[in-house]
C-alpha cells in the first residue's frame, strides 16, 4: 500500500499534466485525488481504531 505522501505527490504531477496539457489529462487527476482521499479516510478510521483499542 502506498503511504499519503505518494498519493500527495502523485495528485500534484497529474494537476501540473492537467495544467501544462489540458483537461484532457482531467480524469488522470481525478482517480488520482480520489485515491488520496480514500487513502486519507482509511488512515482517519485506524487511528480511530486504535484510540477505541488503547483506552
Amino acid at each position: 500500500m502506498l503511504k499519503l505522501i505518494d498519493y500527495e505527490r502523485a495528485c500534484r504531477t497529474a494537476a501540473k499534466l492537467v495544467e501544462k496539457f489540458g483537461d484532457k489529462y482531467l480524469p488522470i487527476f481525478e482517480r488520482t485525488y480520489k485515491e488520496l482521499k480514500q487513502a486519507q479516510e482509511t488512515n482517519s478510521l485506524k487511528s480511530i481504531v486504535i484510540q477505541f483499542a488503547t483506552n
